[in-house]
Protein backbone atom coordinates (compact mmCIF):
# COMPACT_ATOMS: atom_id res chain seq x y z
CA UNK A 1 0.00 0.00 0.00
CA UNK A 2 2.99 2.45 1.19
CA UNK A 3 4.75 1.36 -2.38
CA UNK A 4 1.23 2.15 -4.46
CA UNK A 5 1.47 5.78 -2.35
CA UNK A 6 4.63 6.68 -3.15
CA UNK A 7 4.18 6.16 -7.14
CA UNK A 8 1.42 8.31 -7.17
CA UNK A 9 3.15 10.59 -5.16
CA UNK A 10 5.99 10.67 -7.90
CA UNK A 11 3.06 10.57 -11.17
CA UNK A 12 1.96 13.86 -9.62
CA UNK A 13 5.73 15.36 -9.15
CA UNK A 14 6.42 14.27 -12.82
CA UNK A 15 3.41 16.16 -13.78
CA UNK A 16 4.01 19.02 -11.82
CA UNK A 17 7.44 19.56 -13.29
CA UNK A 18 5.89 19.46 -17.00
CA UNK A 19 3.18 21.80 -15.67
CA UNK A 20 5.67 24.33 -14.51
CA UNK A 21 7.80 23.82 -17.57
CA UNK A 22 4.79 25.23 -19.57
CA UNK A 23 5.22 28.21 -17.37
CA UNK A 24 8.40 28.85 -18.06
CA UNK A 25 8.03 29.24 -22.05
CA UNK A 26 4.67 31.36 -20.77
CA UNK A 27 7.00 33.79 -18.58
CA UNK A 28 9.55 33.96 -21.49
CA UNK A 29 6.76 34.67 -24.20
CA UNK A 30 5.19 37.70 -21.34
CA UNK A 31 8.66 39.31 -20.56
CA UNK A 32 9.35 39.70 -24.51
CA UNK A 33 5.76 40.64 -25.40
CA UNK A 34 5.93 42.95 -22.13
CA UNK A 35 9.73 44.52 -23.71
CA UNK A 36 8.40 45.03 -26.92
CA UNK A 37 4.70 46.97 -25.49
CA UNK A 38 7.67 49.01 -23.36
CA UNK A 39 10.21 49.83 -25.65
CA UNK A 40 8.63 50.10 -29.19
CA UNK A 41 5.37 51.38 -28.47
CA UNK A 42 6.03 53.14 -25.10
CA UNK A 43 3.24 51.25 -23.21
CA UNK A 44 3.13 48.85 -20.66
CA UNK A 45 0.67 47.38 -18.47
CA UNK A 46 0.73 46.51 -14.86
CA UNK A 47 -1.68 43.38 -15.33
CA UNK A 48 1.55 42.26 -17.40
CA UNK A 49 4.17 42.73 -14.26
CA UNK A 50 2.31 41.13 -11.97
CA UNK A 51 1.57 38.20 -13.90
CA UNK A 52 5.39 37.82 -14.70
CA UNK A 53 5.73 37.94 -10.71
CA UNK A 54 3.33 35.06 -10.39
CA UNK A 55 4.38 32.77 -13.03
CA UNK A 56 8.13 33.33 -11.86
CA UNK A 57 6.83 32.31 -8.31
CA UNK A 58 5.08 29.18 -9.57
CA UNK A 59 8.14 27.67 -11.56
CA UNK A 60 10.39 28.68 -8.76
CA UNK A 61 8.32 26.95 -5.85
CA UNK A 62 6.84 24.09 -8.33
CA UNK A 63 10.27 23.47 -9.74
CA UNK A 64 12.25 23.33 -6.82
CA UNK A 65 10.09 19.86 -5.04
CA UNK A 66 10.69 18.53 -9.10
CA UNK A 67 14.77 18.92 -9.24
CA UNK A 68 15.14 17.63 -6.06
CA UNK A 69 15.21 14.12 -7.09
CA UNK A 70 17.31 14.60 -10.28
CA UNK A 71 21.33 14.05 -9.76
CA UNK A 72 21.86 17.54 -11.58
CA UNK A 73 20.23 18.98 -8.16
CA UNK A 74 22.95 17.12 -5.48
CA UNK A 75 25.71 17.81 -8.06
CA UNK A 76 25.05 21.69 -7.34
CA UNK A 77 24.21 21.66 -4.18
CA UNK A 78 27.73 18.95 -3.44
CA UNK A 79 29.64 22.01 -5.62
CA UNK A 80 28.39 24.51 -3.64
CA UNK A 81 29.92 22.68 -0.30
CA UNK A 82 33.45 22.13 -2.38
CA UNK A 83 35.36 25.71 -1.84
CA UNK A 84 34.40 25.46 1.94
CA UNK A 85 36.32 22.13 2.21
CA UNK A 86 38.95 23.30 -0.10
CA UNK A 87 39.56 26.33 1.97
CA UNK A 88 39.68 24.63 5.58
CA UNK A 89 42.06 22.30 3.84
CA UNK A 90 44.47 25.09 2.52
CA UNK A 91 44.48 26.76 6.17
CA UNK A 92 45.48 23.31 7.41
CA UNK A 93 48.05 22.76 5.16
CA UNK A 94 49.32 26.47 6.72
CA UNK A 95 49.90 24.85 10.07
Amino acid sequence: MLQRALKIFDTIQEKTGSIVSLFSLFLVLMVVADVLLRYLFNSSFIFMQELEWYFYSIIFLGGAGYTRDHPLEQHYRDNRLNPIHEGTNGIQALD
